[in-house]
């Protein structure tokens, strides 16, 4: 049987709150297991009710609302959650707050006033970060960029060549089609990561929702926008059809590894070689992202061992963002996919994401130069503004600054390894001390900094004056 989703929308409050039910039990909620819910305000303040929100720079942003609660047979019972401070980088919720027996009633009028209704597919435990996730029994995709009358072709397709149907098939009340697959049993962490990963890549769906933690919208409640200024008509995330179908992880994996996309397999670096050709094609560039996952493993290479005396790294009393002649360009401390987001920006729909991973990483990598007492510039925040003013279309100053603050919190990893992090700031040492203009005449001129830019220029004129003279 071909799965051939048709809209069916349910008219009644009653309709919408077996829809929600119904849903949850076909994507493997059970009844009396722990569900996490939030509530968002994406929508200007103004036309906000009674929202709380936290002052940023004088400006007021709105807060999560998280809720804790179980499944019932109206739906769910919910409680209010605050946070309780930070446990190994993640935000620890505790229920305090008023218990709501008909939560779903609770979050419903939300919806009707605007708020944003969310759910955990993946039911963490005592949180909703990814670290919260122990369990995994339902993979589920989203496609972004393009059209219903597309997504729904896709899906039609998919069940077709692999004889699948999907658990539950849901319309968000925008332009996108959710579906879900139901899994058999529980599936580990890293087994869910690496199925969502080939589910995505086989319907060329949005990457960014392969993600433990992810939040989906919750079908049955409303979804309103802003039209002339006014709150505009709600419109129903309305659950389309679902299937009682479920799969073990080994038969799906084989059905999703039938479409020949993954000959050697999908790992972290090819996922990202994957993700990042998509952001490419995205832009409008002429490349098939597929080629990441065709492309024949390299034999491994033996590392190369150096036999003379090193460079030691000279001692310093701190650390200068600005350029000196034996400092290093930060960004060739970096991975090359870091590089391209700084040099390229990202299309909308990845930006915060891919904008979280460069600061966390620039702040990593800059870490650990100030622990070596290696010079470097710029600031590791320039080249994440940088970033930032690269993107179609650039990130305001308010989520750039809450992205930065957010990688600002814990200690982090810089993305390349220390040993090649210090060969990098061994060459730049060298080649500054060979010639004091060499640095300078190679660093890379994709710094929007009008000083910077302007040294550069005047270096390499007075290298090429040198040569021209001799």
């Amino acid at each position: 049987m071909v799965c051939h989703p048709q809209p069916s929308p349910p008219l009644t409050l009653g309709d919408l709150r077996r829809s929600t039910v119904q849903f949850l039990k076909r994507i493997g909620f059970e009844r009396g297991q722990r569900i996490w819910l939030k509530l968002s305000w994406d929508l200007p303040l103004d036309l906000a009710p009674d929202w709380e929100c936290y002052l940023r720079k004088g400006q007021r942003i709105p807060k999560h609302r998280v809720l804790q609660g179980t499944i019932t047979h109206l739906g769910f019972k919910l409680r209010r959650c605050r946070p309780k401070g930070k446990r190994r980088n993640r935000t620890r919720w505790v229920p305090d707050g008023p218990v709501y027996q008909d939560g779903w009633k609770w979050v419903y009028r939300w919806s009707q006033q605007g708020a944003t209704v969310s759910f955990y597919p993946n039911q963490p435990q005592a949180g909703i970060s990814n670290l919260d996730v122990k369990r995994c029994r339902c993979l589920f995709y989203e496609i972004d960029d393009a059209s219903f009358k597309e997504q729904k072709a896709r899906l039609r397709r998919l069940c077709r060549t692999l004889k699948v149907k999907p658990a539950a098939a849901l319309f968000s009340g925008n332009k996108s089609l959710h579906v879900y697959f139901r899994i058999s049993h529980d599936l580990e962490p890293e087994d869910w990561i690496r199925l969502n990963r080939k589910l995505c890549i086989v319907q060329n769906a949005d990457p960014q929702i392969c993600n433990l933690g992810r939040a989906m919208r919750l079908p049955g409640m409303l979804r309103r926008s802003v039209v002339d200024g006014e709150l505009s008509r709600p419109k129903m995330i309305k659950v389309m059809s679902t299937f009682g179908e479920s799969y073990s992880a080994m038969d799906f994996e084989a059905k999703l590894d039938s479409t020949g996309l993954f000959p050697y397999g999908l790992d972290d670096a090819r996922w990202r070689q994957w993700f990042k050709l998509r952001l490419k094609a995205s832009a409008g560039e002429a490349v098939d992202p597929n080629a990441a996952l065709l492309e024949a493993p390299r034999p491994a290479q033996a590392r190369a061992t150096s036999t003379g005396s090193s460079y030691r790294l000279r001692p310093v009393s701190r650390v200068h963002h600005a350029h000196r002649r034996d400092s290093t360009p930060l960004i060739e401390c970096l991975t090359q996919d870091d590089a391209a987001l700084i040099r390229q920006g990202v299309p909308e729909g990845f930006r915060h994401l891919s904008g979280y991973k460069l600061a966390c990483n620039l702040v990593g990598t800059a870490g650990f130069l100030e622990r070596e007492n290696a010079r470097y510039y710029p600031a590791p925040e320039a080249l994440f503004r940088d970033y930032c003013a690269r993107c179609s279309p650039p990130l305001d100053a308010l989520e750039a600054d809450l992205i930065w603050a957010d990688a600002n919190r814990g200690f982090r990893q810089p993305s390349r390894s220390e040993a090649s992090i210090r060969k990098t700031v061994d060459y730049y040492y060298g080649i500054a001390h060979s010639n004091p203009y060499a640095q300078a005449a190679q660093t890379d001129d994709s710094v929007a900094h009008p000083e910077l830019k302007t040294l550069i220029r005047t270096v390499r004129h007075k290298v090429k004056t040198a040569h021209d003279a001799l």
